[in-house]
């Protein structure tokens, strides 16, 4: 609550600030501020909303293809990819199937390849293995690597990679925290590290026999 109070202060303060601001001289970028600001608030309080849920919800798990999922949402991400100029590599080892819920794991890798793509310099790697009882889905990208210190609280609520650009970004630190709920509901787990000077989210789900 208190992180979440923190989080909406500072919008808050613009937004009576721009409004006192049109009282006394009415111009139209009090009114962009406003509507800025409002669609913080709006963005916060709908990741606040969603990190509660996926904490409470109890998701149905069945057999489903890990490949599909990730060859779909890597197609939704196509154009975002493109408008920032960084180049996407999939290698997907194919018909990949796991015990999971497909909605929410659509979700988490959304959420990791949104992450990819706001840190990237320049290439992001998405991979799906099977070994064994597991199956492995990997999103790598090579920007700056992560702290070791920050990779053990990254999973954590308002936690932020990047704290200088994340404001103009909108991005609050929920994404990764959900997408750990998330997985947690899947029975799964999911971690991140740096290897040689890239940065692997990674996770781990039960195989279908």
């Amino acid at each position: 609550m208190a992180d979440a109070s923190h989080e909406l202060k500072t919008p808050l303060a613009v937004i009576l600030s721009s409004a006192e601001a049109m009282e006394r001289n009415p111009d139209n970028k009090w009114l962009k501020n406003i509507e800025t600001e409002t669609d913080r608030m709006n963005r916060l309080i709908g990741d606040l909303l969603e990190l509660t849920r996926s904490e409470q919800i109890k998701l149905p798990l069945s057999r489903v293809n890990l490949s599909f999922i990730a060859e779909k949402e890597c197609l939704i991400q196509e154009a975002r990819i493109y408008e920032k100029g960084l180049t996407l590599n999939v290698d997907l080892e194919p018909d990949v199937e796991v015990i999971g819920n497909a909605d929410s794991l659509s979700q988490v890798l959304g959420i990791l390849l949104d992450n990819a793509i706001s840190h990237a310099r320049s290439e992001i790697r998405i991979k799906v293995r099977k070994q064994g009882s597991q199956s492995i889905c990997f999103v790598e990208n090579n920007g700056w690597p992560i702290p070791l210190e920050m990779q053990k609280r990254i999973f954590e609520r308002f936690v932020r990679e990047d704290t200088s650009r994340n404001r103009s970004d909108n991005r609050f630190g929920l994404g990764l925290a959900i997408a750990k709920n998330l997985m947690n509901q899947n029975q799964g787990t999911i971690k991140v590290q740096t290897v040689e000077g890239w940065t692997v989210f990674s996770f781990i789900l039960k195989t279908a026999h």
